[in-house]
């Protein structure tokens, strides 16, 4: 069996309610629910630091190559749309 820890937080009972309600329709329990939740904040965080890193790069290159970091913008909002 995996090790795990427990962990209390306290929140407002109207988001645990809804938080309930959403595990309820996702047919998943609280654990489930918080673990999705950290998941999505971990995906989240890598892909603004990709946006991050393509703006950068265009905005290196604004002065030298205009047209080049034309390209790289248009890409970073391709990237973004999906």
């Amino acid at each position: 069996m995996e090790t795990t820890k427990v962990i209390s937080l306290r929140i407002s009972y109207d988001r645990y309610a809804k938080m309930i309600l959403e595990c309820e329709a996702r047919g998943i329990n609280i654990s489930e629910f918080i673990e999705r939740k950290i998941a999505a904040s971990d995906a989240l965080k890598k892909f603004k630091e990709e946006i991050v890193q393509k703006i950068e790069s265009a905005y290196e290159t604004i002065d030298s190559s205009p047209t080049i970091a034309k390209n790289k913008l248009r890409r970073a909002l391709k990237f973004i749309e999906g």
